[in-house]
């Protein structure tokens, strides 16, 4: 039911205006049952659902990432319940939620993490990063991924190996028996022989 977009243009509705306002998150999160068919752009009055929570970076020295101005908009024309700004110059975060119209800081919880309830969601920084946490384990991140990926890989490949070593191992020592029992019979073979070629003596 969680639906995450990056960096696409939300068209909502101006009053008075014929032309839509616009705004393009960082990142955004919907919760619907359905995928949404989103042709590049989410214009709010055509989707059946809206965004749940909003993820911006700012950066003062950038003025396409200066977001000074988009709390009033994710608060009045979207009414956004949840807005995270991430201030990565001096790692700064701060989660926004809406209540009774208005957004409010909120305050981490005993594990210094933001709650998103609605999402089974925790929010906080880690080494300089936005990390987030799902009903209490860390999501991992795609380095991660890769990382356990390629962990899991090589495991993989070394437990192949042992496997085909044991494997050439046993085989070895079949053939070895194989050996021994084909030395043993033609041994028997001519003792059998040469008994009864003292017997006929």
């Amino acid at each position: 039911d969680i639906q995450c977009f990056g960096e696409l243009l939300i068209q909502y509705p101006i009053p008075g205006k014929r032309l839509p306002g616009r705004v393009v998150p960082d990142h955004f999160v919907v919760v619907h049952p359905e995928p949404l068919a989103l042709d590049g752009s989410f214009p709010i009055e055509l989707i059946p659902a809206r965004p749940l929570f909003v993820l911006e970076y700012v950066s003062k020295g950038n003025p396409r990432k200066d977001y000074d101005g988009n709390l009033a908009l994710y608060e009045q024309a979207l009414a956004v319940p949840y807005y995270l700004l991430f201030y990565p110059d001096n790692e700064e975060l701060t989660l926004f939620r809406l209540a009774d119209g208005k957004y409010v800081a909120a305050h981490p919880g005993d594990s210094e993490r933001y709650a998103v309830p609605e999402l089974e969601l925790e929010v906080a920084l880690v080494d300089g990063w936005v990390r987030y946490w799902f009903r209490g384990e860390l999501v991992a991140i795609p380095a991660e991924w890769s990382a356990s990926m390629a962990a899991e890989r090589a495991a993989r490949v070394a437990a192949e190996q042992r496997a085909s070593e044991a494997e050439q191992r046993a085989a070895a020592a079949e053939r070895e028996r194989d050996a021994e029992r084909a030395a043993r019979a033609t041994l028997e073979a001519e003792l059998a022989r040469l008994r009864a070629a003292q017997g006929g003596a």
